[in-house]
């Protein structure tokens, strides 16, 4: 009996002195099943939530594997402030030295965050949340030019992807989707090569991965292709995707190496209007094989939703089919473009005839800068380069038959190479730069344009004191009584406007509303005064707005339409009750370019 005693207790003795050598941090510790609350330190949930950020429009949950976490959100998305909603087994979270709070604390994510979870016993385990921006395009982004077979194709807003060098062997990604934009019915992908390349440098492109077979209404499918350059210098392939619903489709687009998408080759010196429902839409396009030759037309019928092409005019040979201005009266579309050309649409836009052309000035090269119609009384603002002046065009039979006159006889000097034309009825204001002195000057017509009278033309503003060098940068509009004027010089962006049909031009109405612009336009709605142009540091696209008819022009009212790469040499804008839209080309690297459309519902809050 002694003896077992005694055992009993040296036992005891062992395993008491075994317990004292267990420190913290001893791995026998750290893992023991039977203690879990005092050793556990891990992260078993991760996510961002739309409640907590701002930035976000929906929640977004992150991948778990190992020590390592990553989540994706959609591109454009300001990661510098984010808030995360972390589940955490364990005593502490930090990040560095700041203690974190699921749900409260905010990091800056634009690079690998490490995470570190200390345990009862003091252990620590890190984890790194990596967090990368997606590229594929969401709904609010604009796309390429739409094709007017229910789908639209577009590269992703990533943009190493829209511009890189070719370099012989080295594979880029590309990325693009099709979006339905019918509220009808499904577009349905053939289940058999939905996406090919044909053309001679198919063999530079494949498909990487296969989108869904099915797009819903209003939605849209990614597409990845890798693109392998054989040789420098620009390749291209054609893109062929296949549509099999409502009927047997294949579009076709034109794909270049330089990340550039376009239907065709697109062009430059856009022009639109909007008209209730009907949005018109022209440009010329771009042929690298010959002079610029084809004047397009696009009209939509569903506030931009969907477009129909037509060819509107050609050139005749040798010449340029482009600076054109389109304006819309009644049921009839009007043209004018290079050349002192002139061409009508009776049935807006579907047919243009070519018995319908007319030249409204023969000379060297006359650039029509504004067209207006009322009624049959058509009419149009020009530069001749041969006499180098502005001239007026008039018809009063809806274009059959044209009379000029030079508005501005006053000065010998070079005037009007950037003009704008407005109207309201007969009275008609045309606003144009005097290139020797400096200034920006108006001439009015109270009969529609059959004289010009001396006594009519006014000096608006002034501008001896700098050099205007923008190009294009005139935009007119006669609105709520008052007659307006948007320009730009190599410092601001100004508007000014006349309360007496031009009469008078005071200093207290003009104001300083942005920075240097290379592009201008200015439209009215009910109550509130637009206007767009693109910042000429930046070339990025800026929209604001007056609610007092131009007096103020709130900070608080400017906002950024597209916020991505420069716009190019050309603006169309256009309003139609709560509905806006631009138009305006993106130019490339390469020296390609694309022509984007967008459109608001809700007076520029929001694009699409």
């Amino acid at each position: 009996m002694k003896s077992y005693i005694f055992i009993s207790l040296i036992s005891f003795i062992a395993l008491v002195s075994a317990a004292c050598f267990l420190v913290p941090g001893d791995p026998l510790q750290r893992d023991n099943p039977a203690d879990p609350v005092y050793t556990a330190r891990e992260i078993t949930a991760f996510s961002f939530t739309a409640a907590l950020n701002t930035a976000l429009d929906e929640d977004v949950t992150g991948i778990i594997s190992d020590t390592d976490i990553t989540l994706t959100v959609p591109y454009g998305t300001d990661v510098t402030a984010l808030i995360a909603t972390v589940t955490v087994s364990g005593k502490s979270l930090t990040v560095g030295s700041v203690p974190q709070e699921s749900g409260i604390t905010s990091n800056d994510f634009t690079g690998p965050v490490t995470y570190t979870v200390t345990a009862a016993n003091g252990l620590t385990w890190d984890y790194t949340v990596s967090v990368s921006t997606s590229r594929i395009l969401s709904s609010s982004f604009s796309v390429v030019y739409q094709n007017p077979v229910n789908g639209n194709v577009a590269f992703s807003e990533d943009a190493d992807n829209q511009i890189f060098e070719t370099v012989a062997g080295e594979s880029r990604t590309l990325q693009f989707i099709i979006r339905n934009y019918s509220e009808d019915y499904t577009i349905v992908l053939s289940d058999t090569s939905p996406v090919t390349f044909t053309g001679a440098d198919a063999g530079n492109f494949k498909v990487t991965a296969v989108p869904p077979s099915e797009i819903l209404p209003n939605g849209y499918v990614g597409f990845e292709a890798e693109y392998t350059p054989d040789s420098f210098g620009n390749h291209e392939a054609v893109l062929n995707i296949q549509i099999s619903e409502p009927s047997p489709e294949t579009m076709l687009y034109s794909l270049w190496s330089t990340g550039v998408l376009a239907i065709g080759d697109l062009g430059f010196e856009v022009d639109m209007y909007a008209d209730a429902d009907n949005v018109f839409i022209t440009y010329t396009e771009n042929n690298t094989s010959v002079i610029s030759n084809t004047v397009l037309f696009n009209r939509s019928e569903d506030s931009g939703q969907t477009f129909t092409l037509n060819p509107a005019a050609e050139a005749a040979s040798g010449q340029n089919a482009g600076m054109q201005s389109m304006t819309v009266s009644g049921t009839t579309c009007y043209l004018a473009y290079y050349w002192g050309n002139f061409i009508k649409s009776s049935d807006l836009g579907n047919t243009w005839p070519d018995t319908s052309v007319r030249t409204f000035q023969s000379g060297e090269d006359p650039r029509p800068y504004s067209i207006y119609a009322d009624g049959i009384a058509v009419s149009v603002a020009y530069y001749s380069r041969m006499n180098a002046r502005l001239e007026f065009a008039h018809s009063a039979d809806d274009g059959d038959t044209w009379s000029t006159q030079v508005v501005d006889n006053t000065t010998s000097s070079d005037v009007g190479d950037y003009c704008a034309l407005a109207g309201e009825g007969s009275s008609l204001y045309i606003f144009y730069y005097d290139d020797v002195n400096k200034n920006i000057m108006m001439a009015s017509s109270d009969d529609g344009g059959l004289t010009w009278p001396g006594e009519n033309i006014r000096v608006v503003d002034g501008m001896e004191y700098n050099t205007l060098t923008i190009t294009d940068c005139i935009s007119a509009l006669v609105w709520n009584g008052n007659v307006y004027v948007l320009y730009g010089d190599d410092l601001s962006t100004y508007i000014a406007w006349s309360s007496d049909g031009g009469g008078t031009w005071l200093p207290e109405n003009r104001r300083t509303i942005g920075s240097a612009s290379d592009l201008v336009k200015i439209a009215g709605s009910d109550s509130r005064l637009f206007v767009v142009f693109t910042d000429s540091s930046s070339g990025k696209l800026k929209l604001i707005w007056s609610d007092d008819g131009g007096a103020t022009w709130p900070e608080e009212n400017y906002s950024q339409p597209d916020v991505r790469n420069p716009v190019g040499t050309d603006l169309g804008f256009a309003l139609s009750g709560n509905n806006m839209y631009l138009l305006y080309t993106k130019y490339f690297s390469s020296g390609s370019r694309a022509i984007i459309f967008r459109r608001s519902v809700d007076n520029g809050a929001t694009w699409k």
